[in-house]
């Protein structure tokens, strides 16, 4: 039997879109978080965030797997990719690590604050992402004002660390920055699936929260 033009261009069509696709595993995830971490520590004192974008777009996909949060850590430090081609310091597993954890507790507060989840829906996220109470105690106060501000419902105060350190300061605007990051990538991600199922681009209508997600 002889295979259609229309067939062949059908499966064409097809491989190309598997080619261009990659399905978001576990190993991927792990994988993305492993390849764009030292890039994204080389690139921040120059004033680039594109690798550690990609680092928050992976940590958002592993919460809203969702993936525990030791799960995820697990998956980058188990990770075969070995992109410094050398062991890790203790103090950069450390540094990755916080940025993951701020990067879920950001993402769970941004849940509970703009109320969008059941208390149900938000106690089951909550169950399976299982964010240590070291990391509320951690870090809790510092994403619940920024989450807060973006939502219009604080306002935005300085926050620069109280420490005359430069490490300790230079830490403190680096886990303000994941926050802020997190939470572009966040709304950019709704705007990017608004827009995917509204033809016209502009997407379906959400609540207006005044302030919110504003530049």
């Amino acid at each position: 039997m002889t295979e259609s033009s229309s067939d062949k261009s059908d499966a064409t069509s097809d491989q190309k879109g598997n080619a261009g696709s990659i399905e978001l595993t576990e190993s991927v995830l792990g994988e993305m978080l492993e390849r764009t971490f030292l890039q994204a520590c080389f690139q921040l004192p120059t004033g680039f965030v594109d690798m550690l974008k990609l680092f928050l777009v992976a940590t958002t996909a592993a919460y809203q797997r969702p993936l525990s949060l030791a799960r995820t850590l697990q998956l980058v430090n188990k990770c075969p990719v070995n992109t410094a081609n050398r062991d890790l310091t203790t103090e950069e597993i450390e540094l990755r690590t916080s940025w993951i954890s701020i990067g879920y507790l950001t993402l769970w507060t941004l849940d509970q604050m703009e109320g969008l989840e059941t208390v149900e829906a938000l106690e089951r996220q909550a169950a399976a992402i299982q964010i240590p109470q070291s990391v509320f105690d951690d870090y809790g106060a510092l994403v619940q004002h920024h989450v807060a501000t973006k939502l219009g419902q604080a306002e935005l105060e300085e926050t620069s660390s109280s420490s005359t350190d430069p490490q300790t300061a230079a830490l403190r605007a680096y886990q303000i920055k994941i926050i802020q990051l997190t939470l572009q990538t966040i709304h950019e991600t709704r705007l990017a699936n608004e827009k995917f199922v509204d033809e016209d681009g502009v997407g379906p209508p959400r609540p207006h929260i005044p302030g919110a997600f504003e530049p």
